[in-house]
């Protein structure tokens, strides 16, 4: 009984009933209190971004959850900032006397047995909270798998029966929601049911007899509950796009920006999305992610490129072509880059592309129709777009779209140089180490962990394309030379990777020792982008002439001295092409690898994992017999280089060949020092890094060859 001011005695009481319509918000409120407060920037609210740090933490009625965000190597470690919030949070309910569940926990939460003795509990990597299942492994965020297979069940039981109730169909389509918010690309699939189910009275007997296509959404929306999941494991990719479209035509451009900013504005981008129309009333604002003024500046600053300028083979609604031109930005990365998982970012100044492609469907039946296609190229391809707004006057998406050239960067600030990739990145300096057999354990250490983070990529490897829909690379490519022989074979091949172009141009995105360039590369790999790829790794540090010229490397030191930093740089150079190789042997590719004959390369652990991966063969030739010639060579004059081929290609033994000796009409000239040609110093080393055209159409016999055989 409680006794209000004026004296009056009205019926209250101390516990708000779970049917009261205001008891749930007022437990979340209460319960968010206790746990964490008004004020906390590592806090899960809804409706808002995730937040950046490390440590996150959030409430959902009566369930706390703390989560960290830390290296695999430290997942049992039992200390930490989620140890101490937990301890925390436990003494807080003790203070204001609310009851535990302690059975329901998990991690460094689960109760403990007094009597037992058995370990303190550790961190957990897979969990189900909040009705979702994460598996930090995998990276699957998700409905759990067993209510996806129930769901999967009860839908095909429902589209079997001639008749169903209203009231059952109206609940399995409710239930369908919660799976595909974790993709959201899925939610196109439901249209027509909606109205359908609307057209009918609470109480009545559904009938399949004049909905075929009804019945049709709900099978297709019934099989996709197996793919209704994120993989928070995808990187995003760094390279951004933007799109743009007229009724009449498209336009896209494409820019390569480091990691750290493509994750930083991936976080950017829209989440949520909102219900569009085709026709939005232009004076109503949309729910949507506001432009960042941050954003736009770093977007006007990067270098782009057209990818595509091109006219539709049909005219229609501005907001259609929109859409499609990022459905467009998917096919294309899906064609490039295979079905690695990947999530990239792009930028698109349509607010009905914004709103219905994060939302995941439209009640405009034409517009939720271009959704569905979309959602297609993301499940199947496992790619996932996210869009940035911008104004239509920035976005540089727009020339191309108006077939007018394409605007220049903007200057940049000097906080965001070092973060886009047009200056070369400083080089790792050597560790400081005591000997040789010091710089032997670092660098075969340092191969083995990336070996472990390999090796856990390659357990969830997707099914490789066919070999005829699948590409040729050739990497350290110089002048391209074993490309333009391989093409001209029929070979479609990828554009070279080579650094230096030309002696004052750096190409970072093409910099295998750059971490950005070369996760790009694996990933694409690892999708079964490439068949075949060429390895020309530079000698300078592995051969007699670097060793000539102050190398350190020795055949009882073969890493090089501890103090080198060229060797070091090396060492990760070629670490990182062991772990490309490993990577295309899984998809079934092939490899080759073109170093010195006396090379220490070959004595590495590097090549010493690959020759235990694979069926391999070492071929040795001499240069000179494939017309190899110094720069201003006489007519006899010749350049011997003998050289090693390490490949699993089948046949490339018909390369093996031997110089007969020198003679009158055969002069050997050693590729040191340098030359003035028509008045040019040319190094002589360096010219001699061009393969021969004989010695490019050879190999390109031998790819191809091997190429007939398994397309």
């Amino acid at each position: 009984m409680v006794v209000t001011k004026d004296g009056e005695a009205r019926l209250g009481g101390s516990i708000i009933a779970m049917g009261d319509l205001n008891a749930v918000d007022v437990a979340q409120q209460v319960h968010a209190t206790i746990v964490y407060g008004s004020d906390d920037d590592s806090v899960l609210r809804y409706g808002c971004a995730l937040p950046t740090g490390p440590l996150l933490k959030g409430v959902y009625i009566d369930d706390a959850l703390i989560a960290h965000l830390i290296k695999e190597k430290d997942v049992h470690t039992s200390c930490g900032p989620d140890v101490d919030e937990i301890k925390r949070i436990h003494a807080s309910y003790e203070h204001h006397g609310l009851p535990r569940a302690p059975e329901k926990g998990f991690g460094f939460a689960a109760a403990r047995n007094p009597g037992s003795s058995s370990q303190a509990p550790q961190g957990s990597t897979k969990f189900i909270t909040w009705g979702t299942e994460v598996d930090s492994s995998t990276g699957i965020v998700g409905t759990p798998e067993a209510k996806r297979a129930y769901l999967v069940l009860l839908g095909f039981s429902i589209l079997c029966h001639p008749v169903i109730p209203k009231t059952i169909l109206s609940r399995f389509v409710s239930l369908l929601i919660h799976p595909f918010m974790h993709r959201r690309e899925c939610m196109s699939s439901l249209h027509r049911v909606y109205k359908w189910l609307a057209d009918h009275d609470d109480l009545a007997m559904l009938t399949w007899t004049k909905a075929a296509d009804v019945r049709d959404e709900l099978w297709a929306a019934t099989c996709l509950l197996c793919l209704a999941h994120s993989n928070i494991r995808w990187p995003v990719s760094c390279d951004i796009s933007a799109t743009d479209a007229t009724p009449s035509t498209g336009g896209a451009v494409r820019a390569p920006i480091s990691g750290v900013l493509a994750e930083a504005l991936y976080a950017g981008t829209e989440y949520r999305g909102c219900h569009v129309r085709l026709h939005n009333a232009p004076l109503i604002p949309l729910p949507l992610v506001p432009e960042d003024p941050v954003a736009t500046e770093i977007l006007r600053c990067v270098p782009w490129r057209v990818t595509r300028s091109y006219k539709h083979r049909s005219t229609r609604h501005v907001n259609l072509q929109e859409i499609q031109e990022v459905i467009e930005e998917v096919k294309d990365r899906v064609v490039t880059e295979g079905v690695s998982g990947c999530r990239f970012c792009n930028w698109s100044d349509s607010l009905v592309t914004m709103g219905g492609w994060a939302k995941g469907r439209s009640s405009s039946y034409t517009l939720n129709g271009c959704l569905r296609q979309g959602s297609a190229w993301c499940l199947f391809g496992r790619k996932s777009a996210a869009n940035l707004y911008g104004r239509s006057e920035d976005n540089p998406a727009d020339d191309p779209s108006r077939f007018v050239p394409l605007r220049g960067p903007a200057p940049m600030p000097d906080w965001l140089a070092p973060a886009l990739l047009t200056a070369a990145p400083p080089r790792e300096p050597a560790p400081i180490l005591k000997d040789h057999l010091d710089s032997e354990k670092f660098a075969t250490d340092a191969f083995a962990k990336r070996l472990r983070s390999l090796r856990r990529r390659l357990l969830h490897v997707p099914t490789p394309p066919p070999y005829k829909f699948r590409l040729g690379l050739e990497t350290f490519a110089g002048r391209a030379g074993l490309t333009r022989a391989l093409s001209q074979r029929g070979i479609v091949m990828d554009t070279p990777y080579e650094a230096y172009p030309k002696k004052t141009l750096y190409v970072r995105a093409m910099d295998l020792e750059d971490d950005t360039a070369f996760e790009l590369l694996i990933n694409n790999v690892l999708g079964g982008m490439y068949w075949y790829i060429h390895f020309g790794i530079v000698c300078s540090s592995w051969g007699a002439a670097g060793r000539l010229s102050g190398g350190t490397r020795r055949t009882w030191g073969v890493y090089g001295a501890p103090t080198s930093t060229r060797e070091h740089n090396a060492n990760g150079q070629a670490a990182r092409c062991a772990c490309l190789i490993l990577a295309l042997l899984a998809v079934g590719g092939f490899f080759s690898v073109e170093n010195p004959a006396d090379s220490l390369l070959w004595a590495s652990c590097y090549m010493e994992e690959v020759r235990r991966c694979c069926d391999w063969s070492f071929v040795v030739f001499d240069q000179c017999r494939f017309g190899l010639r110094p720069p201003g060579a006489g007519l006899h004059d010749f350049t011997r280089k003998r050289t090693g081929f390490f490949t699993n290609l089948v046949g490339a033994a018909i390369l093996e060949r031997s110089c007969c000796g020198t003679h009158a009409r055969h002069h050997h000239v050693h590729a040191w020092g340098s030359v003035k040609v028509r008045g040019v110093t040319v190094n002589r080393a360096q010219a001699a890094g061009a393969y021969p055209p004989s010695l490019c159409t050879a190999i390109a016999n031998v790819v191809w060859h091997n190429y007939m055989q398994v397309r």
